[in-house]
């Protein structure tokens, strides 16, 4: 089943038009990215995810079978490919020593007051760190139904996992986020 915006792109896709295929990029880069960078934390990879995710869609657009829509089996791939990158030994050897100062001076932003941004990025890089630490099937829910938005039923079809296994995880996830971030919010 493909929802009725993107038949068209996947039409387009499976004809081999470039045109379709700078459209689906511009769609969904931010997205790809967005769900990598909350995996694995780290810039760098987040934009190398980004663009394997779409490599292989690329490649493999031809043999999509329209059983999910088209966004549902792009989340897929994107979290395969942090699975795989989280497991890989590279990843394991890195070190992500950059402090919290470090990541709020990393973005620019020249707008308002740099104290109230300043604090931001740190309370959004302590968010983050107590997403890092949640068990992997918890934090996959999470970044998809919190921070992606995605309905629980994408969830589920993107996992692969059942409905009511979806709810159970994002509920104790929350909690445990709730608990480690008491005082914050």
């Amino acid at each position: 089943m493909v929802f009725e915006q993107d038949s068209v792109l996947l039409k387009g896709l499976k004809a081999g038009k470039q045109h379709y295929f700078n459209q689906l990029v511009l769609k969904y880069k931010d997205k790809i990215y967005n769900t990598a960078y909350r995996f694995l934390a780290d810039y760098q990879e987040a934009q190398d995810i980004t663009q394997e995710c779409f490599v292989s869609v690329h490649k493999n657009i031809r043999k999509f079978r329209e059983e999910s829509s088209l966004s549902t089996w792009i989340f897929t791939i994107t979290i395969n490919l942090c699975r795989n990158k989280l497991k890989s030994a590279e990843h394991k050897r890195q070190e992500r020593t950059l402090s919290i100062i470090e990541k709020a001076l990393d973005v620019k932003d020249d707008r308002g007051n740099p104290a109230a941004f300043v604090e931001k990025k740190e309370f959004e890089a302590r968010i983050q760190a107590e997403i890092e630490k949640l068990p992997e099937d918890m934090k996959e829910v999470v970044i998809l139904r919190d921070i992606e938005q995605l309905s629980y039923e994408e969830i589920s079809a993107i996992l692969n996992v059942d409905l009511g296994t979806i709810k159970s995880r994002l509920h104790r996830a929350r909690l445990q986020l709730r608990d480690a971030l008491k005082g914050v919010i």
